[in-house]
Parts: structure tokens; sequence; C-alpha cells
């Protein structure tokens, strides 16, 4: 039995010192690389993201901190800008308050660019156009001009789409009145309906006068398919008081769609002045679901006794 425990005694060591030795691989192992489709997939749900005041948290902050911080493995063109002179210029950290202007239009051109290369097929260009939106929309405010001109020098309907998803709280006023602007005078129909889902998202309390009237004109369109009614009608949530907006929601509480009278309910039951009606609106309503959610609605909105 004495001559086994040096034997017992070394296996456990090695035994250990393996498990040590394949945690350390493991803990240092390097993070599968971003393939270009992750990267189209991440640049739209970045882009919603950005465009609604959650892009101010910390915990989206960390993520752009830590795309940003990636290896720039031989300088690549897509994560360096270069000076017309020919000398890399760094992107201009969080906070900055006067990032380079020619920095800025570089990075437009190569997000527009790589935007038009990206729908061709360039996986590589979704990269590219991610980390150069990034870039952009941390530059705060300073960045609108720049993206508006890209945006407006952009003919392709399909491009604009993906483009107007940059613009967001964090470029401040101007980017809001853009993109009502634009809403009031877009005449293609699947841009128009992305740019209410976009300024739906963008909406608060502060900006929502900015957007009613472009989203009560979306719901008076046949041409405007359910899914923007539906995000016109939740921009609408902040707007009180207007006689204008409570029968655009009483309208749309009778609407084809489920989702959009659904929509509308949660509108109008959030108003005490239009419950009696809405009451009278959710019997009559041929779909069991939103006789439902429309009950449960009011219920959680009731005032306490």
């Amino acid at each position: 039995m004495g001559a086994l425990v040096p034997w017992l005694l070394t296996g456990v060591s090695v035994g250990i010192t393996t498990g040590v030795l394949v945690r350390a691989r493991q803990s240092t192992a390097p993070a599968p690389p971003v393939t270009g489709a992750d990267a189209a997939q991440k640049l739209r749900k970045l882009g919603l993201e950005l465009a609604s005041s959650r892009s101010e948290n910390d915990a989206l902050r960390s993520e752009l901190d830590r795309l940003l911080a990636k290896p720039q493995e031989g300088k690549s063109e897509a994560t360096e800008t270069k000076k017309p002179t020919g000398q890399p210029v760094e992107a201009p950290t969080a906070g900055a308050s006067h990032p380079p202007r020619e920095l800025l239009v570089g990075l437009a051109e190569r997000y527009r660019d790589a935007l038009s290369r990206s729908t061709a097929g360039d996986e590589r260009a979704a990269d590219e156009a991610y980390e150069a939106v990034i870039r952009l929309v941390r530059s705060g405010p300073e960045a609108f001009p720049v993206l508006r001109d890209a945006y407006l020098a952009t003919s392709d309907p399909r491009l604009r789409a993906v483009m107007i998803r940059a613009f967001g709280s964090t470029l401040g006023a101007e980017a809001n009145e853009f993109v009502a602007s634009q809403l009031q005078t877009e005449t293609d129909p699947e841009l128009r309906a992305e740019l209410v889902a976009h300024a739906a998202h963008m909406v608060t309390p502060t900006t929502a006068p900015v957007f009613r009237d472009a989203f009560l004109q979306a719901l008076a369109s046949d041409s405007v398919p359910a899914e923007a009614r539906t995000a016109a009608l939740r921009g609408l949530r902040y707007v009180r008081g207007d006689l204008a907006v409570d029968r655009a929601l009483l309208a749309a509480a009778g609407d084809p769609s489920e989702e959009v009278r659904l929509a509308a309910i949660e509108g109008l039951a959030s108003r005490p002045a239009l419950r009696s009606e809405l009451q009278g609106m959710l019997t009559s309503d041929p779909s069991g679901r939103v006789r439902e959610i429309g009950q449960c609605r009011l219920l959680l909105t009731e005032s306490p006794p």
C-alpha cells in the first residue's frame, strides 16, 4: 500500500495540472470572428437601438467600446480612416466636442459606399458599414450634416431605408426634424413605411410634436401598410389633449388589421375621456383576441378608486 501512495499522488498532480492547462487554453482562446452575415444582422439591430433613447445606456456604450477596440490586424481599411494627406486619423472618442470634419465626411462616404457594396453581396462591406456608422453616431450632433448629405446623395430607396436608422436621439434635434421632413415628402411606399417605423422609435415626450403631423398623415393614407400604421399609432402615444389625434385613434380602432386595432386600443385606454367609447367598440369587435386584450388594457389603465 505504501508503494502505491507516490503513484496516486503523482496521478492526482498530473490531473490537476492538465485541468488548469485546459482551462487556461479555453480562457485565452480567441472569440470566433464576426461574419459578414452576422455584421449585417447586427447593423439592423443596432440601427434600431441607436434610433431610440436606449442608445444612451451603459450597456450599449460598452458594446460600442468593445467593437471599436477590436485588434486592427494589418490596419485594414475597414478599421482605419485616413486624411487626404495619407496620415491615419483616430476615430473620435465618445464625448468628443469637435471631431475633424474631414474625418466625419470620410466615414460618411465609407458608410454609404460600404452599404452599396453590401447589398451587392460583399460580406466584408457589411463589417465596414457597421464600424463606420458606430463611429459616426458616437460623434454626436457633429456627424448629422454629413450623414444627412450621404443619405440625400443616395437615390436607392433600399439603401436609404438602411441609412435612415443611423438617425437617432444622439444626433440632436436636427435629426428628428430631418426624419419628420422626409416623412412629409417621401413618395416611395416602402421607404415611407420604414421612415414611419423609425420615427416611432425616435419619438419622446419632447419630440412628439415634431412627428405628430407625419404620423397622422400615415394613418390617413390607404397606401401605408399595417405595420407602419401600427408604428404611427404608437408614435402618437405622447401626444395628449389633441382632438385630431383622438379622432385618429378612434378611427384606427376599427381598422381591418388586428394589430392596428390593438395599437389604437393601447392609446385609447390611456385616455380617460375616451374609455367609454373604447368600451363600446370592444364589445362589438369581431376578434375575441382583440376583445380580451382590450379589456385587459382597460383594467391595467383604470384609475384606482
